[in-house]
């Protein structure tokens, strides 16, 4: 559990430098708030996947979604992060120094959400997948 804990905790430390470089010449306040807000966005977006992909699990013990939940958000938000945040702050440091237009920008960020949808879709499959063999390995413990 504690390797998980570090190895997200990595994953989000890279997620905001990778981001943060990406918007290259824009102000320092603006990316600290694109990229905390898009970080909250992120965990709404996976908690909404996680709770999707709940529906038919059941749990031994109420108290074990809440670890489970956590661990599972914290985990695809980082990965999510990697997946949108990184690119759309890259379009916003583009469009930031001119390099890119705003319909040009329009069409890489609908693009990066297609590609979102998709994503998602895969993830809340593989989250129902993860949790099932939790609590597989749950019950495996408790017939030892």
């Amino acid at each position: 559990m504690a390797i998980i804990v570090i190895i997200t905790i990595i994953l989000f430390l890279v997620l905001i430098g990778w981001t943060w470089s990406n918007m290259e010449e824009v102000e320092k306040e603006k990316k600290a708030g694109y990229i905390f807000s898009a970080i909250v966005v992120m965990i709404l977006i996976t908690t909404l996947i996680f709770s999707i992909s709940s529906s038919g699990v059941e749990y031994e013990k109420q108290e074990m979604i809440n670890p489970v939940r956590l661990l599972l958000v914290a985990v695809f938000t980082a990965i999510n992060g990697f997946v949108v945040i990184q690119y759309i702050g890259k379009i916003i440091g583009r469009i930031n120094n001119q390099s890119i237009d705003r319909e040009e920008a329009k069409k890489k960020i609908t693009l990066v959400l297609i590609i979102f949808l998709v994503v998602a879709i895969i993830e809340c499959m593989y989250m129902k997948k993860i949790q099932l063999g939790i609590l597989n390995m749950y019950k495996a413990q408790l017939m030892r």
